[in-house]
């Protein structure tokens, strides 16, 4: 088994890199000190070759009269060359050159001009002889060693001519003193003093590193309570006050997500659309309680880890999914899908139907997610929107065009024919005539009778409509109502009764005696046209508690008892007519929603009575349904129940 290497510690941490630091900052100072020092070295070097090569140009300038170019071997003239030599000759070091305007050397202190080279490639020579001074540092062909060269133009009888000067580079004072060894002595000794004072005061600063570790320990622990106890130096100070704080900012910030986990874990388990959370293998992570009971079969399995497809179970839904999933549309626009969901389970009676819903998925990005090979990371939302009664309201609106449209078009249609009929002629026949204007009566009166059902409608379905109500006895509404139909009923021979229980009870209600005695006058009244002759029609009511369980029989007399508490009246509308099927009893509230079109065309209705019926008992706070008498004869029934008084 490997051993694992022991940390090193802070203060030596510091020490090394502090070390190294100062050494190389102490190493980069000396170069460039001794750079500098070099340069000055040359610098100077080169004026004081400047100084002495006018000196010497002055001196040939004034010699020029008895100094030659070519070496003499006797005579009264001296060459250039001997001159130079017996003018350096004092000091051997010290080289003196005259070059010509073509390159060749006439006088040379240290050499024989015969053995030297052409000199128009020596950069201060070129330099000269363009009538500039030039200097220059490099390796002597003569000597091997590194000189240092600087020349001026001068003039010697009539020719351009260039005189150097130069000298080498140890003559120098930088390079010829032991300033160089001097100065990196004392900066090796510098440095290692100011080393050990560096560990020392690190070891001295960090020692507070200490009591903010045991700071950590505590915090790691969970008691973020620990306050640390540091008085110097200023930084860890100020760094053990952050410490505390950012501990307790952390406390704060574990209450606060704690806080919004419960808070999101309301919101996740109540909201109403069923939520899956999914991984890109489709397995699922958490679900919802609506979604729970949007797929039964996931009620008794524990959701984590199982498939999406086991539970979902429709074919639709798992191919939007893994489409999502393999080709990640969600990060353009949110795809939809509506479909529909057939559920098993619940279809034990005729009246369940397929549920619509609209479906989305989206993505839930994770930015510390990190992207393996092959593998695509992150969690998926899907959001499963029950939409069956958006969809039936849609059809529900559709079909109201499609009626009004029909129901208005026509008696409209009906008008405008007899009154082209009319116009054609047939207003010449006066019986003819009369005939059609009854007609077009009848159907402006059936056409006015719509506006007014639709505009009764439309009032009672304006949201924050208030109804002005007071005290009434039901028994005198209803009383009334019979009264309104009595010649209609005695036309096709009808029975019309009402029974309260108990008799001697006066049931008063809460409400509006306008819109109630329309409800009911809407009810007898279809009850009225629809039933054959010698039927009969009833009204009864009640008072009952408002738990008890709906019944439509009533009760005996002697059973009958005042309500304890939450008083209710129940009223039940029967006929002995042909009765509502029980596909339609559903749907029979509906706007302009007819069982036989024909017939009910033919009694004059506008298809809007129940519908107003049932606004007027929803405003009352109250529920109306269709339903089979419980007595098992043939007929229609209509079972209402409103506050009681």
């Amino acid at each position: 088994m490997a051993t694992k290497n022991r940390p090193l510690t802070t203060p030596f941490y510091l020490f090394l890199i502090n070390g190294i630091t100062l050494c190389c900052g102490f190493i980069f100072v000396i170069i460039i000190s001794l750079h500098t020092l070099e340069q000055t070295a040359i610098s100077q070097t080169e004026q004081n070759l400047r100084t002495f090569a006018y000196s010497i140009k002055q001196l040939l300038q004034n010699q020029q009269q008895g100094l030659t170019m070519e070496l003499q071997p006797a005579g009264s003239l001296v060459s250039i060359d001997q001159f130079v030599k017996q003018t350096a000759s004092h000091d051997p070091g010290f080289r003196i050159s005259v070059i010509r305007g073509d390159g060749t050397v006439v006088g040379d202190s240290d050499t024989n001009v015969g053995s030297l080279e052409n000199h128009l490639d020596r950069k201060e020579v070129v330099e000269a002889l363009a009538g500039r001074e030039g200097s220059a540092i490099r390796v002597s062909s003569v000597y091997q060693a590194l000189q240092v060269y600087y020349a001026i133009p001068f003039t010697f009888q009539g020719q351009q001519m260039a005189l150097r000067l130069s000298i080498p580079m140890q003559r120098s004072v930088f390079f010829s003193s032991s300033l160089r060894r001097d100065s990196i002595l004392s900066t090796a000794l510098i440095l290692a003093a100011i080393l050990m004072v560096t560990f020392v005061i690190a070891a001295k600063i960090l020692h507070p590193l200490k009591e903010l570790k045991e700071t950590a320990r505590q915090y790691e622990a969970g008691n973020f309570d620990y306050q640390p106890i540091v008085s110097s130096p200023k930084e860890f100070v100020d760094l053990a006050e952050t410490i505390s704080s950012m501990g307790r900012t952390i406390q704060q910030n574990i209450q606060d997500i704690s806080r919004r986990r419960d808070e999101f874990q309301a919101v996740f388990s109540s909201i109403t659309e069923a939520l899956v959370v999914f991984d890109s293998e489709l397995r699922i992570k958490r679900m919802n309680e609506a979604a729970r009971s949007f797929f039964p079969t996931a009620s008794h399995l524990e959701s984590e880890g199982i498939s999406l497809v086991t539970v979902v179970r429709n074919t639709d839904i798992i191919n939007f999914v893994q489409v999502i999933v393999g080709d990640d549309l969600v990060e353009q626009e949110r795809p939809e899908l509506e479909t529909q969901i057939l559920q098993p389970e619940l279809q034990q009676d005729s009246q369940h139907s397929p549920r619509s819903v609209l479906v989305q998925c989206v993505k839930i990005q994770d930015t510390h997610a990190v992207a393996l090979p092959h593998h695509k990371p992150g969690s998926y939302l899907l959001v499963i929107s029950d939409i069956s009664r958006l969809k039936r309201l849609e059809r529900v609106r559709k079909d109201f065009v499609a009626n009004v449209s029909h129901e208005l078009k026509t008696p409209v249609t009906t008008i405008t024919g007899f009154i082209e009929t009319l116009q054609d002629g047939a207003i010449d026949d006066q019986d003819t005539a009369r005939h059609f204007l009854d007609i077009m009566a009848q159907q402006s009166s059936r056409l006015n009778n719509i506006i007014d059902d639709l505009l009764t409608l439309s009032q009672l379905e304006q949201a924050g409509t208030q109804l002005e109500t007071q005290p009434v006895s039901l028994m005198d509404i209803a009383t009334d109502v019979l009264a309104a139909h009595h010649h209609l009923a005695q036309q096709k021979a009808i029975s019309m009764t009402c029974e309260f229980f108990p008799a001697d009870d006066a049931i008063q209600l809460q409400a509006n005696p306008g819109l109630l005695s329309q409800a009911l006058g809407n009810i007898v009244n279809n009850s009225v046209k629809y039933c054959p002759p010698g039927a009969s029609v009833r009204i009864r009511a009640w008072k009952t508690d408002w738990n008890e369980p709906r019944q439509t029989a009533a009760p005996s007399l002697e059973q009958a008892e005042p309500a304890k508490s939450a008083p209710r009246v129940r009223i039940v509308v029967e006929d002995t007519g042909n009765g509502i099927p029980a596909e339609y009893q559903k749907r029979i509230f509906e706007r302009f929603y007819r069982i036989d079109k024909g017939r009910s065309r033919e009694t004059g209705g506008t298809g809007l009575g129940l519908s107003i019926v049932h606004h007027i008992i929803q405003l009352h706070g109250g529920t109306i349904r269709a339903c089979n008498r419980q007595d098992g004869q043939k007929g229609a029934c209509f079972e209402i129940e409103l506050p009681g008084l």
